[in-house]
């Protein structure tokens, strides 16, 4: 807004900006990807850090005095329903933030859930998430190196994504089926030599998981 808070009061506002957002990605798909070239295939990555925040109404006023109110469940399901189908991709949503809305994010379409495992404190939701079919990209290896201490290996980020998959109970031979091996966030503050390491463990990682 012009005064610089975020224009998150009126929902019809916010549903004009879904729809736009909508018509922007289309496009931008349809020309990536053309229909006339069906060999070249596509898919989205959504960035949605606030996404929880925004549900439990936490989002500040400009004047840091007050919150905007919270958004329900499926009015934001339907809000990012509406871009996914749009896009006509597959669609991951990364959310590197606790207390991801899984649930939420499989009902309203999207293929995959980016997150970090550090994060992930509550085991059930995760579970029933990948159990419903939704796809994992486990953010596995630290984003920033150590403060003390070697960057990890890929035997090292292969054991804590099996770690989590064991607890989840699920059988090892699907892991490979439904898990991309992942840094936990993005890696705009690492060194390229620490990006190029850590890329190259969950590479190596994700190789390993296919072979248990």
């Amino acid at each position: 807004m012009p005064i610089g808070g975020p224009d998150a009061a009126g929902p019809g506002r916010v549903r004009d900006l879904a729809g736009s957002l909508a018509e922007g990605l289309r496009g931008h798909v349809a020309a990536v990807a053309p229909p006339a070239a069906p060999a070249r295939r596509c898919c989205s990555s959504w960035d949605e850090p606030s996404l929880p925040t925004v549900l439990a109404g936490r989002v500040p006023t400009e004047s840091g005095l007050g919150a905007y109110r919270a958004v329900e469940s499926t009015a934001a399901a339907d809000l990012l329903r509406t871009v996914i189908e749009a896009v006509g991709v597959p669609t991951v949503v990364h959310c590197c933030a606790p207390d991801v809305p899984l649930e939420l994010i499989r009902s309203a379409g999207a293929t995959g859930v980016a997150l970090d495992l550090s994060l992930v404190t509550k085991l059930d939701p995760l579970g029933e998430a990948i159990d419903a079919g939704l796809g994992l990209l486990a953010g596995a290896a630290p984003t920033l190196p150590p403060p003390a201490g070697r960057a990890p290996t890929s035997a090292d980020v292969a054991d804590r994504v099996r770690a989590v998959w064991d607890r989840l109970g699920f059988p090892r031979r699907r892991l490979a089926e439904q898990v991309v091996v992942t840094p936990a966030c993005g890696l705009t503050g690492a060194t390229p030599e620490y990006a190029r390491t850590v890329l190259a463990a969950c590479r190596d990682a994700g190789r390993r998981l296919a072979e248990d």
